[in-house]
């Protein structure tokens, strides 16, 4: 049996396995990540260090989860879930801070100059477009955010929408308002005043 297996008794506290092994809802603690520096750093950057406490709330295909860490939900996919590894006791496990060139993800919820921002009410760059004005079945890549509510670039990234991500959308209810979108094997709801905070580009037109 795998290890995290809920049927597996010597699957003890003590031993690490997987994140993309554990069981719906129980509670874990991050014991390592282990990925190249790019994907480290990226997770670092979401929160998930060693020593952070999650639990995973839902799965979907090829590994992918939606983790509960804090107040917040984030989606990963198959590689970040298994570059993480994790077990059921946080005992011994030392909290380890995200170096200092790492934005934490409380603090990378401020603009940084590989965040594009943009001025209210001026025109967005030839290669950037509104998300609301990508038909379903279009495929799109955030850049970063505008300014306007910290609340709400909060909500963006610990739903996954972190810049660089990669999305799908996937249909538009009546009136524009929201959108869905397909991150990482999850659908998301977008009300308009969310959807309008990314800064997204196009990688295929529907």
């Amino acid at each position: 049996m795998k290890p995290g297996d809920p049927a597996n008794p010597s699957s003890l506290d003590a031993s690490s396995f997987l994140l993309a092994e554990a069981c719906l809802e129980e509670p874990l603690w991050v014991v390592e990540v282990s990925a190249q520096a790019e994907l480290r750093d990226r997770l670092i950057s979401m929160g998930l260090h060693r020593g952070r406490s999650l639990r995973v709330v839902m799965r979907a295909a090829r590994d992918s989860h939606l983790v509960a860490v804090a107040n917040a939900r984030l989606a990963l996919d198959g590689a970040m879930s298994r570059a993480i590894r994790v077990r059921r006791s946080a005992v011994e496990i030392a909290p380890e801070a995200p170096s200092s060139s790492i934005p934490s993800l409380a603090s990378s919820m401020d603009i940084s100059p590989q965040r594009p921002t943009q001025q209210p009410g001026s025109a967005p760059p030839v290669d950037q477009v509104q998300l609301q004005t990508l038909p379903a079945g279009s495929r799109g890549r955030v850049q970063g955010y505008r300014q306007g509510s910290r609340s709400y670039r909060q909500k963006l990234l610990a739903m996954g929408l972190t810049p660089g991500t990669e999305f799908e959308v996937t249909r538009h209810a009546p009136m524009g308002d929201p959108v869905e979108l397909k991150v990482r094997g999850f659908s998301l709801m977008l009300r308009k005043h969310e959807a309008d905070m990314l800064i997204v580009t196009v990688l295929r037109h529907a």
